[in-house]
């Protein structure tokens, strides 16, 4: 008996299937293509203008929905499963000696339009983590390319795009390529054209290695040297034991010439002559 959660991703993957297979193909005209400069690439479209990007898993089957508006308004269909699902830009994945792994559809399909490679679209920075490695485990021979996001923000502290794009590709043996400028790599193509995305990427290289890390002291100074005080007591504790339940034999103390006349000296009366 399928649990209720079970339940809700059988009846999303049955609606996503339906919708798809019902669905037009993208208009190339439609407004989010042309503010994003990107062509449809296999997308379709439903009533009411509203383009259907499908997630799959690596066997084809569509799990679920991501919905784009007119507006850039993103929907994935209630109950489907999203995690470790994506969508392909540009071909099958088989016979490619490189694999393009982004967030976002629209980046992905500039990066296809950039480089003619095939790309992975995760739709955001936690499933990109899922996606990477099933996609470097089904084909390790293909070099993979994570493109990240550049979350660069005034008064930011973290990139959580670049943060997680560097995560997948260590985790993966991946390259990475991230945007000179805030933003994703659509956002590099509006700025400064389909070369600069091209050159970008073909510029990917391994993330730096991660430093050393060390855990912090976890005692203060006066509990160190309590800590080394009792040590040494025991120690010398154990010593004493030691020597009273061992006494040296007789043989093996060292005969130094002037520990007996030493000796001679002090046992003679007071007053004798010692020549």
């Amino acid at each position: 008996m399928r649990t209720w959660e079970e339940q809700q991703r059988f009846y999303a993957r049955r609606a996503a299937t339906m919708t798809w297979e019902e669905a037009l193909p993208a208009d190339p005209a439609h407004p989010y293509l042309q503010r994003k400069g990107a062509k449809p690439y296999g997308i379709r479209m439903e009533l009411l203008d509203v383009l259907l990007v499908p997630l799959r898993d690596l066997d084809g089957t569509i799990h679920t929905l991501q919905r784009i508006y007119e507006d850039g308004t993103k929907r994935f269909l209630s109950g489907g499963a999203k995690a470790g699902h994506f969508t392909l830009i540009g071909g099958a994945l088989e016979n490619a000696h490189g694999i393009l792994l982004c967030e976002g559809w629209a980046t992905g399909a500039t990066a296809h339009e950039a480089t003619g490679l095939p790309v992975i679209a995760a739709m955001d920075a936690g499933n990109l983590l899922r996606v990477a490695p099933l996609i470097h485990d089904r084909f390790p021979d293909a070099t993979l390319v994570i493109l990240a996001d550049n979350d660069l923000k005034p008064g930011r502290d973290t990139n959580p795009g670049v943060n997680a794009a560097m995560t997948a590709a260590r985790a993966t043996n991946a390259l990475i390529a991230i945007p000179s400028i805030p933003g994703d790599f659509n956002d590099l193509a509006a700025a400064g054209g389909i070369d600069a995305v091209r050159r970008e990427i073909w510029a990917a290289a391994p993330p730096p290695k991660l430093s050393p890390t060390y855990p912090l002291p976890t005692l203060d100074l006066m509990t160190v040297r309590g800590r080394l005080d009792d040590q040494m007591a025991e120690f010398m504790a154990d010593v004493a034991t030691y020597w009273g339940d061992n006494q040296p034999d007789a043989d093996l103390v060292p005969q130094v010439p002037w520990a007996a006349s030493s000796t001679s000296e002090a046992t003679m009366p007071r007053g004798t002559a010692c020549c």
